[in-house]
């Protein structure tokens, strides 16, 4: 009766999460680990963070922060807190490498898959070198996990040949603010850091592009990653680099370009689909998903960056038109993907 009473009382529910990065202002990944606290804090007695990183975060409470040196310290830290916490069930969470740990410490835990492996091995010497570490670790936290979450089918695909407990729940999308101005309308926007990976196809595009169309230009919006890609951006006659910014008018601009060539599924791209934007970007993970041609925007292979340029300034021009029926970007939702979350948690508790 116990067992039962437990299974229906929230109150009797603990969560732990384990990630490398805690806070809002590291990547997409501890970003929508965030939104998803605020939103489950609520079905839980409390939540505990286990982490090797701080960041910006909100402090709600109910929320208690643990910054350890390292995984040994943050699996003894575990066993400390189930001892602690013998007459709860504690569910754990993860959104990185090192959520293998929470099994370690017989934890049932749910991960979500934001990464971009095995894809990004061949980014460079550097990531190939790091793949040898981190696509074991993912392995070993997807195969562990009780079950795991996708943010694209891409990935979803992926996860499952370790672990048939697999499914997609898409991230939510942030309320643009919009001041209701349209500026030139042969203008375009990119938003993300800047690196290789996101960036270095932008040089070849934006070049093309100018060469069919000079009065088309591009605003780039992140922070500078990598300096020397930076540099060869600010060299394009028809870009301008308008740095980092937590608010971004879509609506100021005609369409968004992504030039990655490794990608899960960004949300900035989600994001300009909800504002109705049109999307010009490459074949690569969950994408094409969303980026649908002659509707959505165009689509193509990153060898083909010449036709992408052609699409792009046909559109700019009138001569490229698209039905922009985005119905499915509803789905995107902070507070039905933490739902359907919660439907995940109870079903371990």
């Amino acid at each position: 009766l116990l067992n039962s009473e437990k299974r229906i009382n929230k109150n009797m529910r603990k969560l732990v999460i384990v990630t490398k990065k805690f806070g809002g202002d590291f990547t997409g990944a501890t970003l929508a680990t965030q939104y998803f606290i605020s939103k489950w804090k609520d079905e839980f007695d409390d939540i505990s963070v286990f982490t090797l990183e701080l960041g910006v975060y909100e402090r709600n409470s109910g929320l208690v922060v643990n910054l350890k040196k390292n995984v040994n310290e943050i699996y003894k830290a575990l066993l400390e807190y189930k001892k602690q916490n013998s007459d709860y069930i504690i569910l754990g969470y993860s959104d990185d490498h090192i959520g293998y740990v929470l099994e370690r410490a017989k934890i049932n835990y749910v991960h979500t898959y934001h990464g971009n492996w095995p894809d990004a091995r061949w980014i460079n010497a550097e990531f190939f070198l790091k793949s040898f570490y981190f696509i074991p670790m993912y392995k070993k936290t997807i195969t562990n996990a009780s079950y795991v979450i996708n943010v694209s089918e891409y990935m979803n695909n992926y996860t499952r040949k370790f672990n048939e407990k697999s499914k997609v729940i898409r991230n939510g999308i942030d309320e643009k603010s919009s001041d209701g101005y349209k500026i030139n309308e042969k203008s375009f926007i990119m938003v993300g850091n800047i690196d290789a990976r996101k960036y270095r196809k932008a040089i070849q595009l934006s070049e093309e592009i100018y060469k069919m169309d000079s009065s088309i230009n591009i605003d780039i919006y992140g922070e500078i990653i990598q300096t020397s890609i930076a540099n060869k951006l600010k060299k394009q006659k028809n870009i301008v680099l308008k740095g980092k910014s937590n608010q971004i008018y879509y609506n100021h601009y005609m369409g968004l370009i992504n030039t990655s060539t490794i990608e899960n599924l960004s949300i900035s791209v989600c994001e300009a689909l909800k504002s109705n934007l049109p999307v010009f970007c490459f074949e690569v993970g969950g994408l094409p998903e969303v980026v649908q041609n002659d509707n959505t925007g165009y689509c193509c292979s990153s060898k083909d960056f010449k036709i992408l340029a052609k699409k792009l300034v046909q559109y700019a021009n009138g001569k490229y038109k698209l039905d922009m029926k985005t119905d499915f970007i509803k789905e995107f939702n902070w507070n039905y993907a933490s739902e359907e979350y919660i439907k995940v948690f109870n079903k371990l508790s």
